[in-house]
C-alpha cells in the first residue's frame, strides 16, 4: 500500500537520482546539453540506477575516444542511443547471470525451479509461469 509518506520519499529519491545523473552528464560531456528530464525518467523506469550511471559513463568514454582519435564528435541523439544501448546490454548480462543460477539451461530455454507463491523462481528471482 502506498502511503503519502512513501510517495513523497519515492519522489524525493527520483529527484536526487535526476540531479546526480545531470551532474554526471555535465562532468563527462561538458560541451553537450543534458538530456531532458523525460529521458532520465525513461531510463530510470526501465533500468536500475547503476545501469543508467554505467550507460552515461561509457558514453563519456566513447565521446573522449572519438574526439581524441578521430577528432569526431557525437551528436546528442547518438549519445542518448549509445547510453541506452549500454543499459540494454547491462540488463541482458544481468538476466543471463540470473539464468545461470537456475537448474539448467538448454539453448535459449531456461528451466527454472518450481515457482514460489509469488510466481518467482527461488533460485534466480525471475518471474515464471506455473505449468
Amino acid at each position: 500500500m502506498t502511503t503519502p509518506e512513501s510517495l513523497l520519499q519515492s519522489l524525493q529519491n527520483r529527484t536526487k537520482e535526476h540531479e546526480a545523473l545531470r551532474l554526471l552528464w555535465t562532468s563527462l560531456l561538458p560541451e553537450h546539453s543534458v538530456p531532458n528530464p523525460s529521458q532520465f525518467n525513461i531510463w530510470l523506469n526501465r533500468y536500475p540506477f547503476d545501469f543508467v550511471v554505467k550507460g552515461i559513463e561509457k558514453t563519456g568514454d566513447k565521446y573522449q575516444k572519438l574526439l581524441s582519435q578521430d577528432n569526431r564528435e557525437m551528436d546528442q541523439d547518438f549519445m542518448i542511443r549509445y547510453a541506452s544501448g549500454v543499459m540494454v546490454q547491462k540488463s541482458q548480462q544481468a538476466r543471463e547471470q540470473k539464468a545461470e543460477r537456475c537448474v539448467s539451461k538448454v539453448g535459449n530455454f531456461i528451466y527454472h525451479d518450481q515457482p514460489n507463491n509469488e510466481g518467482v523462481c527461488p533460485r534466480c528471482g525471475e518471474a515464471v509461469s506455473r505449468g
